[in-house]
């Protein structure tokens, strides 16, 4: 006698729709389906993980690499100038080579470099700034530099910013030293000279100040002109820094007295005498007496008494 089951698969048989596959075939689709499924579901696991690997990867090679603090966007551009306050007499300021520093009210610095005509471009982020700068040219690097107040820099950017480098005076920055603690004395060889003819000198300057002075200024400390008469010049320094230092104790500096004119035209017009036919030489001047007068390249350098000199043919 059949059991249960097998009446139960029999009567499902009979009343399964003729193209109906038959329930075997089905329960073993059913069967390889699930398989195939856990199969799929766990191909998309995979999938998923390897997405969560990959995406991130792809979005970081597609960012910007932040190159500086300013941020891309957000830096504003500020053009400007380091130069002297002051230099040698006549002269004016003059420009420096060196660095800037601009440093923000949080204590976050920029440093940049300044040409050769002391020009500096840096980008910063918009805000206000304390503006710092030193320059070899200028107390050895030592000598502190500065806007007159701090600066505010706006998304537009800014121009015109001027880094200046103060004279010192001498003796640190102090007070002028005395005549008694710095003073200079012009030594002839001979108060009598030879129209178109020179003779060496020297001044020695005497620093009893107790340390060295620092200076700055462009060409030879100190020249030497013969004025007397209608004959009244003044000498000519470039405009540029260079660092003088004038040491403790005594220091004896070469010069040269001329009888000569230092400046002439080819025509002698222009309240100039005529130069001379031999590739453009300076004239002797006349026969006559004169003030050997000394001229010092900054104005806080100590001159010499003049000497009376006696120009003869």
């Amino acid at each position: 006698m059949p059991d249960l089951s097998e009446l139960l698969a029999a009567e499902a048989r009979r009343q399964e729709p003729t193209s109906q596959p038959p329930f075997e075939d089905l329960i073993r689709a059913r069967r390889r389906r699930d398989r195939r499924g856990r199969i799929a579901a766990g191909s998309l696991l995979v999938a998923v993980v390897a997405g969560v690997a990959l995406v991130p990867t792809f979005v970081a090679a597609q960012r910007r690499p932040i190159t500086s603090v300013v941020g891309p966007g957000s830096a504003a551009t500020v053009t400007g100038v380091l130069r002297s306050s002051g230099g040698p007499v006549g002269t004016g300021q003059f420009e420096l080579r060196g660095e800037i520093v601009f440093k923000s009210a949080t204590g976050q610095t920029t440093t940049t470099k300044t040409g050769s005509d002391g020009m500096f471009t840096i980008a910063v982020k918009p805000g206000t700034y304390t503006v710092t700068g030193s320059s070899p040219q200028y107390s050895d690097g030592q000598g502190a530099c500065q806007t007159d107040d701090p600066v505010t820099v706006s998304s537009a950017g800014l121009t015109g910013v001027t880094v200046t480098c103060p004279m010192r005076t001498p003796a640190s920055g102090v007070t002028t030293p005395s005549a008694r603690s710095l003073r200079a004395v012009l030594t002839l060889p001979t108060t009598t000279i030879r129209t178109g003819e020179s003779v060496a000198a020297q001044i020695t300057v005497t620093n009893n100040t107790g340390e060295d002075i620092h200076l700055v200024g462009c060409g030879p400390i100190y020249t030497v002109l013969l004025i007397g008469g209608p004959h009244q010049e003044s000498p000519f320094w470039a405009a540029c820094a260079q660092n003088i230092t004038i040491p403790k104790g005594d220091t004896t500096y070469p010069v040269t007295v001329a009888a000569t004119y230092s400046e002439c035209s080819p025509r002698g017009d222009q309240g100039m005498a005529k130069c001379l036919p031999k590739e453009g030489s300076m004239p002797g001047l006349p026969r006559g007496r004169y003030t050997a007068t000394t001229w010092g390249v900054t104005d806080q350098v100590p001159v010499p008494a003049p000497i009376t000199v006696t120009v003869k043919p």
